[in-house]
């Protein structure tokens, strides 16, 4: 008896063992599997990685015109631009949380948008607007896009551009870009449009600037599509999205003024400056190529693009054939000279530097020259160069400009109003107060019409929802320019005092 249930319990013994036994194994053939289709998945997905990168470097080879390694060269300070950029928010907050800025909210979040009252934080900001005070006009106010939108432009390089001199800073030829209308009118109405991007005014910022797209047409391939007044979406833009355009990107560093014959060695590269020699050149191809059966042309600018279309106004008109009709339009073009935190004037400075290191003389207005001797530069202030204009100019601007509130006021909130304390609104109040005492003598010509608003923004007119909902009274930016266009002259419209600067728009 007993050995019976020795041998029934070795049986049962030898069932539970078989069957465990077939279950690792069952087991161990699952992970086998696992790791084959993991390992099959790894090289699925390097094989991938692989040829989307052949891909971005096959873009990055046509869009900057350069070989396979310097295109891997470039797609890898893209990605890591792009990492620094996607960290810094974070960065921020933890240096913020370390340094006891941000406000305990009543949810146990830090909310660190508001700004604190703190000695320490205070001086702080102040010391960085002051180097702002001291620092040439090399705003970096460019972005270099990884992958372009869907263009609707057409690039063309200036034709013999070389000979003609017409050459970029770093010596590539100048191109502008073209869109043509869909609509039957195809040749009638042009609108040519000045971009904007600041200004370079001694070597190594003009150097710097080379290297970007607004120094060079290498960086400049293509155009996406544009907003605004620019856009061609009928709804968008109702009076202007039939219009053909012209999109002349500036790359002299000077806004289509400088005219310096020799190119000037800085290390090992030759700097060109041949603005006003690029305009020039423009414009004789521009105007028999696409104008000769042109109507109406508005010429618009905005930042330093509506500097050049004040400066060169009249030299534009007397090119164009008297029989088209020609506007001008400068959307934040109207800077002022005012004092920064450390008491110095920022923008005549500037102005001073861009005259001598470009040799701004043959754009300016003779004139105005006349009236200013030995101080032509004083000609580069928009208020001086309105006072002599022939031209027919509508001015579109903010009282309180935010550019000019960042680099010539030294207030950090300029791009982010809401965030403006009471001292930087006091600074943005001081700037309006620049404004209206330079366009006081202004404001009395037949041949200038003003649209000025009071937020806080900089150029308005290329952007969707301010070219149609931002107004002055009952006015709205889009029907200023479309009536202005229409003939109507010298609508003067000034949004009172007490506008809010901090706007929703």
């Amino acid at each position: 008896m007993r050995k019976m249930r020795v041998w029934i319990l070795l049986i049962i013994l030898g069932l539970v063992l078989s069957g465990n036994t077939n279950s690792v194994t069952e087991k161990l053939n699952k992970k086998r599997v696992q790791r084959s289709n993991s390992r099959a998945l790894t090289t699925m997905i390097q094989q991938d990685q692989t040829s989307l990168k052949s891909e971005e470097i096959d873009i990055v080879t046509e869009l900057f015109n350069v070989n396979k390694k310097s295109a891997d060269l470039i797609l890898g300070n893209l990605l890591a631009k792009h990492r620094r950029t996607a960290y810094k928010p974070r960065e921020r907050r933890e240096n913020m949380k370390e340094n006891g800025f941000g406000k305990k909210r009543g949810n146990g979040f830090q909310d660190f948008s508001r700004r604190t009252s703190s000695i320490y934080y205070k001086e702080a900001r102040v010391d960085e607007a002051r180097k702002i005070c001291r620092s040439d006009a090399n705003t970096d106010l460019y972005t270099l896009k990884r992958y372009p939108k869907p263009l609707e432009y057409e690039r063309i390089i200036l034709k013999d551009a070389r000979s003609s001199k017409a050459l970029c800073l770093d010596g590539t030829p100048a191109v502008y870009f073209l869109r043509k209308s869909k609509a039957r009118n195809q040749g009638k109405r042009w609108i040519i449009f000045f971009p904007g991007g600041a200004w370079c005014s001694s070597k190594e910022p003009c150097f710097t600037r080379s290297q970007t797209d607004l120094g060079s047409s290498k960086y400049f391939p293509s155009l996406a599509k544009q907003g605004g007044i620019l856009s061609s979406n009928r709804s968008k833009n109702p009076y202007f999205y039939d219009w053909n355009v012209l999109y002349l990107q500036y790359c002299d560093g000077s806004s289509f003024m400088g005219n310096v014959e020799q190119p000037v060695l800085h290390g090992k590269v030759y700097l060109y400056s041949r603005g006003f020699t690029i305009l020039n050149a423009f414009l004789d191809e521009i105007i028999p190529k696409y104008l000769s059966k042109a109507r109406e042309v508005v010429v618009v600018g905005i930042s330093a693009g509506a500097l050049g279309v004040l400066a060169n106004a009249d030299l534009i008109s007397s090119r164009i054939p008297q029989a088209i009709k020609v506007h001008f339009v400068s959307d934040g073009g109207f800077f002022v000279d005012v004092r920064c935190r450390d008491k110095q004037y920022v923008f005549s400075r500037w102005m001073k530097s861009l005259h001598v290191f470009h040799n701004i003389t043959s754009a300016l207005l003779q004139d105005c020259m006349v009236s200013f001797k030995r101080q032509e530069w004083m000609c580069l202030m928009p208020e001086n160069i309105l006072r002599f204009t022939k031209s027919s100019i509508a001015i579109i601007n903010s009282m309180t400009d935010a550019w000019q509130l960042v680099n010539l006021k030294g207030a950090e909130c300029g791009y982010a109003p809401r965030s403006c304390d009471n001292y930087e609104l006091g600074l943005a109040q001081q700037l309006r107060n620049s404004m209206t005492k330079s366009l006081n003598p202004i404001t009395g010509m037949e041949n200038i019409s003003l649209f000025l608003y009071s937020c806080i923004r900089h150029c308005m007119i290329h952007q969707y929802k301010s070219w149609r909902f931002l107004k002055v009274g009952s006015m709205t930016l889009e029907k200023f320019v479309y009536d202005f266009v229409s003939g109507e002259k010298n609508v003067q419209l000034i949004e009172d005092r007490n506008g809010n600067p901090v706007c929703t728009l």
